[in-house]
């Protein structure tokens, strides 16, 4: 038999495949060429079919697919433990938005390298950047380093911004001089980043973030989510954040979020609402019948003291067969 040649074979460890059948192999082994996993079976077979130039023994211990970060402001790494709760924003001697504003292209670079290196030691291969970065450049570069995978938006697309009166701590004059609110801006830049998945073998690609939380104007979000469907890229929007957020959407538009932008037509199977913790019952429907994603923050959840205002749903979507992904949303 001729042998197929490898980089790399792991061998001698419980493969949890997590294919179609939720395969598990052990001892198991997982042959890699370049940047491609290139066989996955038992230890046996992978070794009879494959020569190696490094062989790596797993020990016996799990290897299974990188986890992914569905929603991380990366910078955020390096300001873990300044920021806590919003409710606290007023004792704090400088404003989050300020902070945000005053970040450099170094900044990002290390914040990226270290928020990295940290989820590689915790078994995360990628994570999805949500339009938060001044240099993607910067980042990217991290990125490749490091040798995770990414996916990175344009910077805060939002054109409107009376929704800040219901978090504050986001907006400052600092922040919206380096990220207009503006809605020319937003249509220039909205495709800014896809250049990126001109490489199909791209460590860092390029998506569509659109800020949300009302933030967004329906022409906005029309024209963003046409971009996103003639690219075929997702589109990703913050709702549901806080009940304040929620509330001052339907003072604002007479509707719920969720519910106004399924009547525009912009959620479907290719929309991924971030948060959702803050929906009603209407809302839930439209989530439901739409086939829109869902990424869910526990850490922001729960470090934003809202458990006492809200229903905890996500078992819930679950059962009814929302597709529910996690994010970190920030280092804390």
């Amino acid at each position: 038999m001729n042998k197929r040649t490898c980089d790399i074979l792991i061998h001698n460890g419980q493969i949890f495949s997590m294919d179609p059948d939720r395969r598990i192999y052990c001892p198991g082994a997982v042959a890699i060429s370049g940047s491609r996993i290139v066989g996955v079976g038992t230890d046996a077979e992978l070794q009879q079919n494959f020569d190696a130039r490094e062989m790596i023994d797993a020990s016996g211990a799990i290897v299974h697919p990188g986890f992914i970060d569905a929603h991380n402001h990366i910078v955020h790494t390096s300001c873990r433990g300044i920021f806590g709760s919003y409710h606290d924003a007023e004792s704090l001697p400088v404003n989050f938005a300020d902070w945000k504003a005053s970040v450099t292209d170094a900044d990002e670079a290390a914040a990226t390298t270290m928020a990295g290196i940290e989820m590689l030691r915790n078994g995360f291969t990628m994570f999805i950047e949500p339009g938060s970065l001044f240099s993607t450049e910067a980042a990217a570069e991290a990125v490749e380093r490091v040798g995770l995978r990414a996916l990175f938006s344009p910077l805060y697309l939002w054109d409107r911004g009376e929704s800040f009166e219901a978090i504050p701590t986001l907006a400052s004059p600092s922040l919206m001089a380096r990220a207009t609110i503006d809605h020319d801006r937003c249509i220039k830049e909205l495709d800014a980043e896809l250049h990126r998945n001109r490489n199909a073998d791209a460590l860092v690609r390029g998506y569509i973030f659109v800020y949300g939380e009302g933030t967004a104007s329906p022409e906005l979000l029309r024209t963003a989510h046409a971009c996103a469907r003639e690219n075929d890229v997702p589109l990703h929007i913050h709702a549901g954040y806080l009940p304040e957020g929620a509330d001052l959407y339907r003072t604002l538009t007479g509707k719920r979020h969720l519910v106004h932008l399924q009547e525009l037509g912009f959620l479907d199977e290719n929309t991924v609402v971030v948060h959702a913790s803050a929906l009603d019952a209407d809302e839930e429907t439209a989530v439901h019948e739409t086939g829109c994603k869902i990424v869910w923050c526990p850490i922001a959840f729960f470090s934003l003291g809202i458990t006492f205002n809200i229903t905890f749903k996500m078992a819930e979507r679950y059962r009814r067969g929302v597709c529910v992904s996690l994010g970190t949303d920030g280092a804390r």
